[in-house]
């Protein structure tokens, strides 16, 4: 008669871990995937404050 206490509990673990960093990888890349999106806007929004002000400024000069 054998009794096997390690193996069982090792794969248990083996396979929540394996489940968990999937799960945990899905997450990280939408979460990576909306702050990039957010970032990006706000960049493009910035530039283009900035090209709109550097005109008022020429004509405000005029």
């Amino acid at each position: 008669m054998a009794i096997e206490v390690a193996q069982p509990v090792f794969n248990a673990i083996n396979t929540a871990t394996q489940s968990q960093m999937a799960s945990m990888n899905t997450v990280m890349s939408v979460i990576g995937i909306v702050i990039g999106g957010f970032w990006i806007v706000y960049i493009q929004m910035k530039s283009l404050y900035w090209y709109f002000d550097g005109l008022t400024v020429i004509f405000k000069d005029i």
